[in-house]
Order: C-alpha cells, then sequence, then structure tokens
C-alpha cells in the first residue's frame, strides 16, 4: 500500500512539474496557426504581434464578409482568446458594402480587460447619405495617414498603434494628435485640429508650436472616449508619459475636447473630427 501511494505521488510531482514548464499558449507564436478553421467563419490572420512586456498577443482578424454577424464575431473572438493571453487583444474586421474600396473596418474587440467584447457602431448603422458623405469629406484626412502613425515603443514607455482606432472616429484623430506631438511635426497636427479653430487663428502653426514646444511626449497609452456631449462632441482622455523642459518624466491622464464639423463653424455628423487644442492648455505641467 505504502509503494503505491508512493509511486502516485511520484507521478503527481512529475505531472505538476510538467504543467509548470508548459509553454503558455500567448507566448507561442504559431499559436494562431494551430485554431481549427472548419467550423469557423472564412477568415484570415491579418496580424499576430506579441505585446511586449504585457502577457499576451494582439490578433487581427480580416473577414471579407460585410453580412459577418455578431454571434459570428464572437464565434471568432473565443476562438482566438487563449493565443491573445490574459492582456491581449482580439480584433475582427469587416467591410461595409457601401464603401466601393473595400475597405475593412473594426467590427468587435476584446481587450481582454473583463469588459466583455466591444461592437462598433460605426460606420454600419450610419445612414447612407451620412455614410457617403463621410466617405467623401475624409478624403483630406486620409491624406495625412501614413506609415508615420504606426510609432514603435521604446519598451520604456507605452506607445499606441494608430491601427488600433476605427478610421474616422474621435479616438483615432485624437491618436494621430498625440503621435505628431512626439513627431514635433506642428503642420500635421494643425491638419488634425478643429476646423473652427484653424480658421479663427491667424497663424495656426505658430500658436501649436508655441503651445507644445517645451513638451517632449514620450509615451501615450489608453486613448479612449470618456464622455460624449453630443453628437458631434466627445471628450478623450488618453494616459501621457512626457517631459517639460528638463523636468523628471510625468506620468499623467489628460483630456481634449474633440469636435465633428464639415467646415469652419459648421458641426456636423458626418464632418471630420478635429481636437480643440486649447482645451489641452494647462495640461503638460509639471506637478
Amino acid at each position: 500500500m505504502r509503494n503505491r501511494i508512493k509511486v502516485l505521488f511520484i507521478l503527481l510531482v512529475l505531472l505538476l512539474s510538467a504543467c509548470s514548464t508548459q509553454e503558455a499558449p500567448w507566448s507561442d507564436s504559431t499559436c494562431s496557426e494551430r485554431v481549427p478553421k472548419q467550423n469557423l467563419p472564412q477568415h484570415i490572420v491579418a496580424n499576430d504581434t506579441i505585446l511586449t512586456p504585457k502577457k499576451g498577443r494582439r490578433i487581427q482578424i480580416n473577414v471579407n464578409n460585410p453580412d459577418l454577424t455578431k454571434e459570428e464575431c464572437k464565434q471568432l473572438i473565443n476562438a482566438y482568446r487563449k493565443c491573445a493571453g490574459p492582456e491581449g487583444q482580439v480584433s475582427v474586421r469587416k467591410p461595409d458594402r457601401r464603401d466601393p474600396g473595400g475597405k475593412l473596418y473594426p467590427w468587435c474587440v476584446d481587450n481582454m480587460d473583463d469588459k466583455g467584447i466591444f461592437f462598433n457602431s460605426f460606420p454600419f448603422e450610419l445612414e447612407d447619405e451620412v455614410f457617403l458623405k463621410l466617405l467623401k469629406s475624409s478624403k483630406s484626412r486620409e491624406a495625412i495617414e501614413d506609415n508615420s502613425d504606426s510609432q514603435p515603443s521604446d519598451n520604456k514607455y507605452p506607445m499606441i498603434n494608430i491601427n488600433d482606432y476605427p478610421k474616422y472616429s474621435a479616438e483615432r484623430a485624437f491618436a494621430q494628435f498625440l503621435i505628431a506631438l512626439k513627431q514635433k511635426n506642428w503642420n500635421k497636427m494643425v491638419n488634425l485640429t478643429q476646423q473652427t479653430w484653424q480658421a479663427t487663428e491667424d497663424d495656426p502653426v505658430r500658436s501649436i508650436k508655441n503651445f507644445f514646444e517645451l513638451v517632449k511626449l514620450l509615451g501615450v497609452k489608453d486613448v479612449k472616449v470618456s464622455r460624449r456631449i453630443s453628437r458631434v462632441m466627445v471628450i478623450v482622455e488618453a494616459t501621457v508619459y512626457y517631459t517639460v523642459g528638463s523636468s523628471d518624466v510625468i506620468a499623467k491622464k489628460i483630456t481634449a475636447n474633440v469636435i465633428r464639423e464639415s467646415a469652419p463653424f459648421t458641426p456636423d455628423i458626418a464632418g471630420e473630427w478635429g481636437v480643440n487644442p486649447v482645451s489641452l492648455l494647462g495640461q503638460f505641467t509639471i506637478p
């Protein structure tokens, strides 16, 4: 009897040892390749990158079916959840049949933060007239979107990826604005501001430079809408890491008013989101 117990104990120790050394699914770069595809909606894994130093991966799934349902979107996310890890992200993109360019828009995302799967109503729930007007008015904004909007992190301070934010969204406008600030690209920052503010400034580039010249932005994370004032005005927040002059590094949450206009003094739900830079004054301070 004692020998049997001893053997069972040894087997248990070996089993626990094997489990403790087993590689976590999210740390395996081939995890998403081994997810069974036969019972899932047709899709491709467009992006699968590890989020060092977080315990997770960013997995982007592209589906070419504009009629992908919410349940199918959930099914895809659940299939890749283990590969994403406890601090990862899984997002699913699909086209809107009204967009002749066939662009893929974020449809659902899970940030593994215990808040569940989030669905984007934009642009899928826009009325046809509004959607087509938005496509037309967005051309000028797309002209300033380039590869420089995807800023690599130096691993010391977190940095956002512009592709994590839906096109034509207030969050993306503010994210682009902050990336341009990190680059000290004053002209791009002006292009991302509210049209009314641009129109009322004698020299908007000089004003932006005066506002932010002493700020050295080191990192940005958690860009999100914190309050919706109306359909054409929201408050967007972000956590930033920065110095002012020779100060120590400061970590702080900031907020900006982001307004949607089709022309100066013309709020419009089909217009472009622009950051009101005045709303940021007094926030990049030294405690």
